[in-house]
C-alpha cells in the first residue's frame, strides 16, 4: 500500500488510506476496525465517537476524539472519527453493510479529501490529554448527512436498487405501529433506511371499517371461520394496499460484564408477503454491549444492524416477482353452493389462461367459495388482474370486482336477479 498526502498542509502526514469501507466488521465488538495510519499511529473508525443528537435527516453532532501533535491535526482527526461513526455505526448510519462499504470504497479517498464539506468542529475542546507522546482532544463535531447522501448519490451509489425498482414497479412496503416506545424507535431507523434506499415506505394506515367487515365475512364464508385469515389484523393488511408488510420490535437488554452494568440493543424485523402471509425474511440486529448509553442510540445501533438483512431479503423476494410473476389473494364468490362447482371450474380455466407461467394454488374451498394463491407475470394491481379474469371467464354468471387493492381480489358471481355491493 501507497502512503498518500491528502492534504496539502504539511501538519497532517503520510496518511495511509486502508480498506476503510470494504473491510470492515459488522460489529465492531467482533473485529477491529482500520481506517488510516497517521504517522503509523491507527486512527479506528466508531471507536471513540460517540453520538449527542440527531438534527433530522440531514444533520447529527458527536463528541469526537482527534490525536495529533498540533490543533489542525487534532481537529481534522475529530473530524474523521465522527465521520467515519456517521458512516458506519452512528445513528442510521449510511454504510450499515460490508456490501455497501464495499460498494463505497472507490470513493474514500475523494470523501476524506474533501472532509471540510461534511463535518465541522462546533466546539472547543471538551476535553485534553496525552496518549504516548500525542494529544488527545476532544470536540463537538456536526456531520452533514445530507451532503453525505448526495455525495455517494453523485457516485451512482444508490443506483442498484433504484435499478430493481424501475426494472419491477414501485413495490409497496407496509410497516406495522408499534406496541412500546422501543418498537417505536426501532420502527424509525428501519423505515428512515428503506427510504434512503429509495423503497417505498408507508405507514399501517387502517383501513375502512366496511371494508375490512366485507373482507371478513368473505373469508368466513369461504373458510367457515376457522383459518388464520378469518381475522380482522389480516383483513386490515390485505386490505392495506401494500406487497409487503413488515413487523418490528425493539428492546435494550441489561447484563454485566466484569461487574459492571452494562447495555445492549436488540431489534427483531420480520417481512412477510402480504399476499400469502407467508415470511419473507426475517432478521435481530444487536448494539454493542455498553457500560452506559442512550436507549434510543442503542435501539438506532440495533435496528441497522437488523435492516441490512431486511433489504436483502425484500430484494431477493422482487427478484422472484419479476422472475416468476406476482402472488395475488384471489376469492371467488358464489351465491349458491350448487354453483360452485361449475364457476370455480370455469373460473380456473381463465387463471390459468393469464400467460405462460401463471401458477394457482388452492387454498381452501367452502361452501360458497373457493381461495387462491395466483401468481402471474407482467400484472401489478388487482384492478388490472380483474379485467383480464373477467375477459377470459366463460362461466355461469357474470364476475364482479368488490374489493381489489395491490395485490388482494376478492370477485363474486352476479346473476341478473342478484344484486351486489360494490365495495371500490
Amino acid at each position: 500500500m501507497e502512503y498518500i498526502k491528502l492534504f496539502e498542509s504539511n501538519l497532517i502526514k503520510n496518511i495511509l488510506i486502508l480498506p476503510i469501507l470494504a473491510g470492515l466488521a459488522v460489529s465492531c465488538a467482533t473485529a477491529p476496525r482500520p481506517v488510516f495510519k497517521v504517522d503509523s499511529k491507527e486512527l479506528t473508525c466508531s471507536t471513540e465517537a460517540k453520538f449527542i443528537e440527531s438534527f433530522g435527516p440531514t444533520e447529527d453532532s458527536y463528541r469526537a476524539v482527534g490525536r495529533g501533535g498540533d490543533v489542525f491535526e487534532l481537529k481534522q482527526n475529530a473530524k474523521l472519527d465522527a465521520l467515519c461513526f456517521a458512516l458506519t455505526q452512528g445513528e442510521n448510519a449510511i454504510l450499515s453493510s460490508l456490501e455497501e462499504r464495499g460498494l463505497a470504497a472507490p470513493f474514500q479517498l475523494e470523501m476524506v479529501q474533501k472532509i471540510d464539506s461534511f463535518a465541522s468542529i462546533k466546539s472547543k475542546p471538551k476535553s485534553r490529554s496525552q496518549e504516548n507522546g500525542q494529544m488527545v482532544f476532544a470536540y463537538i463535531v456536526s456531520v452533514n448527512k445530507k451532503a453525505l447522501n448526495q455525495f455517494l448519490e453523485s457516485k451512482g451509489f444508490m443506483q442498484s436498487v433504484k435499478d430493481l425498482g424501475s426494472s419491477m414497479g414501485q413495490q409497496t412496503i407496509m410497516v406495522l405501529d408499534a406496541e412500546t416506545d422501543a418498537d417505536k424507535f426501532a420502527i424509525a431507523t428501519v423505515t428512515t433506511y428503506l427510504e434512503r434506499r429509495k423503497f417505498n415506505v408507508a405507514g399501517f394506515k387502517k383501513p375502512d371499517k366496511h371494508q375490512i367487515r366485507s373482507t371478513m365475512a368473505t373469508l368466513s364464508n369461504v373458510y367457515g371461520g376457522e383459518s388464520e385469515f378469518v381475522n380482522p389484523n389480516y383483513a386490515g393488511i390485505i386490505n392495506s394496499g401494500s406487497d409487503i408488510y413488515v413487523k418490528i420490535s425493539g428492546s435494550v437488554k441489561e447484563g454485566k460484564r466484569s461487574g459492571i452494568a452494562t447495555q445492549k440493543g436488540a431489534v427483531m424485523v420480520k417481512a412477510y408477503d402480504t399476499a400469502t402471509n407467508k415470511v419473507v425474511g426475517s432478521a435481530t440486529g444487536y448494539s454493542t454491549e455498553r457500560s452506559s448509553g442512550n436507549s434510543d442510540v442503542l435501539i438506532g445501533e440495533a435496528a441497522n444492524d437488523a435492516s441490512n438483512d431486511l433489504t436483502e431479503a425484500i430484494k431477493s423476494k422482487w427478484k422472484d416477482y419479476q422472475k416468476y410473476g406476482k402472488p395475488f389473494r384471489v376469492i371467488i364468490m358464489v351465491p349458491d353452493p350448487d354453483e360452485l362447482q361449475a364457476v370455480e371450474e370455469s373460473f380456473y380455466t381463465a387463471m390459468g389462461s393469464l400467460g405462460e407461467g401463471a401458477d394457482i394454488s388452492e387454498l381452501h374451498k367452502g361452501l360458497l367459495g373457493a381461495d387462491y394463491i395466483l401468481t402471474v407475470k407482467n400484472v401489478k394491481k388487482g384492478r388490472e388482474l380483474f379485467k383480464k379474469l373477467n375477459r377470459a371467464y366463460t362461466g355461469p354468471g357474470s364476475l364482479r370486482r368488490e374489493i381489489s387493492t395491490n395485490n388482494l381480489l376478492i370477485v363474486k358471481i352476479a346473476e341478473e336477479d342478484f344484486e351486489i355491493e360494490l365495495v371500490r
